[in-house]
This record gives structure tokens, sequence and C-alpha cells, in this order.
């Protein structure tokens, strides 16, 4: 898994039907969305289920 790959990377999964305050929040449009922080800042983001372009954009920010 992508957790266990990249140990130093923190992954969270919210489930925005229960949290609808953190979606609207984050500004989440569509399910599956995926926002990376770095520092407290977000520094990228994108939607849809695309296991290729999270792998890579995990690569690119650690």
């Amino acid at each position: 898994s992508l957790c266990e790959k990249y140990g130093d990377v923190v992954f969270i999964e919210i489930d925005v039907d229960d949290a609808q305050d953190v979606a609207s929040h984050c500004d989440v449009k569509c399910m599956p969305t995926f926002q990376f922080y770095k520092n407290g800042k977000k520094v990228q983001e994108f939607s849809g289920a695309n296991k290729e372009k999270l792998e890579e954009t995990i690569k690119s920010l650690v």
C-alpha cells in the first residue's frame, strides 16, 4: 500500500458525508479529492480516482 511505501507521509481519509463541515472548509466539490499539505499549507490538489497520479504527486512532494 502507499501508506507502507511512504511511511513518512501522513494519510488521512475523511468521509464527507460524516464531516460536511470539513468538506466545505476544504472546498471539496467531488470525490475522491486528494489534497496535499506541507507545513500546514495546501500545496497540491486533484480530483479523480487515479492511483498513478496520486503516487506521482506523492513522489514529487517528498
